[in-house]
């Protein structure tokens, strides 16, 4: 058995009981994206500041109409 982390492994991914929210592998890619983070206002120290935040992991919902293609369900054993 391979003890390569599982990004090296080119392998499919199970996100079995998790929605793509919740899922830590489209998070990790998320942050090796190569992309410009968002930019929001906020109070910091009594004083009003641009800071850089991550997305809203919930918008990763939004690709499952698109990944649904790729999608396949199994049923194991008497699971069902």
């Amino acid at each position: 058995m391979s003890t390569a982390p599982v990004t090296e492994r080119e392998g499919p991914v199970v996100p079995a009981g998790v929605g793509l929210a919740r899922a830590m592998l489209l998070h990790h890619a998320d942050a090796l994206a190569p992309r410009v983070p968002l930019r929001r206002w906020a109070a910091v120290d009594d004083q009003v500041a641009m800071v850089a935040v991550e997305g809203c992991s919930q918008g990763l919902e939004q690709l499952g109409a698109h990944l649904a293609r790729l999608q396949a369900y199994r049923i194991v054993g008497a699971s069902a």
